[in-house]
């Protein structure tokens, strides 16, 4: 071809050139406005998505792990975006340690927002009365609370009771008071602890805790009565009664024959008692020992904690169950194998009539 043929083959071409060109361009500042979108506003979240997920922040984590924990739950995409809208804002040291519950749908901010400002999670738990450390510890770590195992070591560490202000116990057995509590998840089993025990401070008052303290059996010997208290009631309005039976019995250098402390004594406790438990060697066993056990067989509520320092002057020595959840109480022996005598009869005839009666 002549010349003029071959420059007008490449005039041609010129044009799809620049065209192609341009469109590189204007995707690449596409893709660099979509980048820069997550890095100066954060990437939006996703409303289509539902659920929530668990993120755990370790103390001292780097923006980056966090990045790539939110990536691995697919709570962001992008994790260098995620750390440079941190960056951007001053906010890569502000992130807080704890276990948070973040939505699916959550936008990056929104997210920031919670860890920001340890939003954690949290799980709400109930210790009823009379349950022991061990089985607080398992239902708090059912709530994720803290470790069961680390729970009791702390209640039993008489380093953490004297941190705590109550030096003279060994343990914290009987101070950690039944209430509803809500704990962030993953919280330290020290501060656990210490949050029951704050409890049983705010609730008892200081004026109880010195009294308890000023008793002939001390706090101790208070704590470990009220325990027993608190195994022996069904109806609170007997407590006092209860306590009053176990304070004559010590008074009088009786043994205190209290069920409860050889149910806690026995392996495969609580369970009904049979006559050759009550042979069992331990030192919770009130019916072979004088005066009170060693310690608390379980963590007492507030009825049972007052009425073992604040116990009436009842003359009662002996006290019978009925059946029905309330006590029989005496002063006399006698009284108490004639009340003894009238509930054998009366458990005698139920089982009569439930034999005869298929009820």
């Amino acid at each position: 071809m002549d010349e003029s043929g071959t420059e007008f083959r490449v005039r041609r071409k010129r044009p799809v050139r620049l065209a192609l060109a341009a469109a590189f361009v204007i995707a690449g500042i596409a893709v660099l406005g979509y980048l820069m979108r997550d890095y100066l506003i954060g990437e939006p979240g996703n409303p289509a998505l539902t659920g929530e997920d668990t993120l755990v922040v370790d103390e001292g984590e780097s923006a980056w792990t966090i990045a790539h924990a939110l990536d691995k739950l697919g709570l962001i995409t992008t994790p260098g975006a995620f750390v440079g809208y941190l960056k951007l804002r001053g906010l890569t040291d502000e992130l807080q340690a704890g276990t948070y519950t973040l939505p699916r749908a959550a936008s990056v901010p929104a997210i920031v927002d919670r860890l920001r400002t340890g939003h954690v999670a949290h799980s709400a738990f109930t210790i009823p009365e009379g349950w022991t450390a061990e089985r607080i510890a398992a239902r708090i770590e059912q709530r994720d609370i803290c470790d069961s195992a680390e729970f009791v070591e702390t209640v039993r560490s008489g380093q953490v009771a004297r941190e705590l202000g109550f030096g003279e116990l060994p343990a914290l057995d009987g101070l950690l008071f039944p209430e509803t509590y809500t704990m962030p998840l993953n919280t330290p089993a020290r501060e656990v602890v210490a949050g029951l025990v704050d409890q049983f401070r705010r609730r008892m008052g200081r004026e109880w805790i010195e009294r308890a303290r000023g008793d002939e059996y001390g706090l101790r010997g208070v704590l470990t009565l009220a325990s027993i208290v608190e195994a022996e009631i069904d109806i609170v309005e007997e407590a006092e009664d209860v306590a009053a039976v176990y304070r004559n019995r010590l008074a009088r250098g009786m043994k205190l024959e209290a069920d409860p402390t050889v149910q806690f004594a026995l392996p495969d406790g609580p369970r009904r008692l049979l006559l050759e438990d009550l042979e069992i060697d331990s030192p919770y066993n009130t019916y072979r020992v004088h005066g009170l056990p060693p310690g608390p067989i379980n963590n007492p509520g507030e009825h049972a904690l007052r009425a073992a320092v604040e116990s009436p002057e009842a003359p009662w020595l002996y006290m019978v169950a009925r059946g029905d959840g309330s006590h029989t109480f005496s002063k006399t022996y006698a009284d108490h194998l004639r009340a003894k005598a009238r509930f054998d009869a009366h458990r005698r005839e139920v089982a009569r009539q439930r034999r005869h009666g298929g009820g």
